[in-house]
């Protein structure tokens, strides 16, 4: 395989959030840009990662896959905690691209 096409929410994190001290996993769009201003790039901080994505992700990469994310972002803010989630959740040490490749 020489190339891999990864999503960011539902694929490489199981969304989970925290709104008034209760956890919940879904909200309205209007609700989520809220989210997203008042948390900043803490937005994804209790999210987990999906780690039988990311073992075989790895897997592939070891073999040589060049691995891209792709993902929807509303605003830059989204952009920097989808960025912090796959630094320090998933631990992957990155190059972002606009492409998103790393």
């Amino acid at each position: 395989m020489q190339a891999m096409f990864i999503d960011v929410d539902g694929t490489l994190s199981s969304p989970c959030y925290k709104v008034n001290g209760k956890f919940q996993i879904g909200m309205s769009d209007v609700q989520w840009a809220d989210y997203c201003s008042k948390h900043g790039e803490d937005t994804y901080e209790w999210c987990r990662p999906v780690m039988q994505v990311k073992e075989y992700a790895m897997k592939a990469k070891e073999k040589g896959t060049k691995l891209y994310v792709l993902t929807t972002s509303g605003t830059k803010i989204e952009t920097a905690a989808k960025r912090r989630f796959l630094m320090t959740s998933m631990r992957w040490s990155m190059m972002m691209t606009r492409s998103g490749s790393f």
